[in-house]
C-alpha cells in the first residue's frame, strides 16, 4: 500500500468532530457535558496545527449533507476552509456500501447529471431524517459508534446514492496502516 506523506504541525480532524461542533455552536442544539471535552480538543488542534487533515469520503459526504443537516451555515467548516486549513486524502477508510438510490440519468448530455448532482447538493434530503441518520452527538452513553457517510457515483445507466459506514475502531486502524512513518 503506498504511503501517504504529512505536512509537519497536521492533524486528522474527524468529520464527526466537525458537524458536532457546528451543530452545538450554530445554535442548532444546546451543548452536553461531552462538547466541553470535543470544543477543547479542538481549540488545542485549531492553536496548535497548521493544516487538518480529512479523507475524501468524508468530505464528500458533508458537500452531500451539510445543506439538509446544516441549513444555517456550518461555522466550524467555514472557519477551517476560510483560513485553508483542510487538506484532503484518500484511500482510508471503508468504501464498500450499500446502494440506496438510483437515479437514471442521460450522460450524452453532461449538464443532465451534473444538475441532478447539484439539485441534490441544494436541496439535500429532509433536515430531520438526515440528522437522524447521519448526525452523531457524542455522548456518555455511546459506547458503540458506527458513522455512516452518503456518497453519489456514477454507473452505466445513471448515479447510484451509497451509504457506506465505518466504527472509529476500524477507520483509525486504516488511518494509521496508511500513515504509519508520520506523527499523526
Amino acid at each position: 500500500m503506498n504511503e501517504i506523506n504529512i505536512e509537519f504541525n497536521s492533524t486528522y480532524i474527524s468529520s464527526n468532530l466537525i458537524d458536532e461542533l457546528d451543530y452545538i455552536i450554530g445554535e442548532y442544539a444546546k451543548p452536553n457535558a461531552t462538547f466541553i471535552y470535543s470544543l477543547n480538543t479542538f481549540i488545542e488542534a485549531f492553536v496548535l496545527n497548521t493544516n487538518f487533515y480529512l479523507t475524501d469520503k468524508e468530505f464528500k459526504h458533508m458537500n452531500l449533507l451539510s445543506k439538509s443537516i446544516f441549513p444555517n451555515g456550518r461555522p466550524i467548516l467555514e472557519l477551517l476552509i476560510k483560513n485553508k486549513k483542510v487538506s484532503i486524502i484518500s484511500g482510508i477508510g471503508n468504501n464498500i456500501g450499500q446502494v440506496t438510490g438510483i437515479i437514471k440519468t442521460d450522460f450524452d448530455n453532461p449538464i443532465s447529471y451534473q444538475e441532478k448532482i447539484d439539485k441534490f447538493i441544494s436541496e439535500g434530503l429532509d433536515t430531520e431524517v438526515a440528522r437522524e441518520k447521519y448526525l452523531k452527538i457524542s455522548s456518555l452513553d455511546n459506547d458503540n459508534i458506527n458513522l455512516k457517510y452518503l456518497s453519489i457515483g456514477k454507473v452505466e445507466d445513471g448515479l447510484i446514492a451509497l451509504e457506506s459506514s465505518d466504527t472509529p475502531e476500524q477507520f483509525y486502524k486504516s488511518f494509521l496502516a496508511a500513515t504509519s512513518n508520520s506523527n499523526l
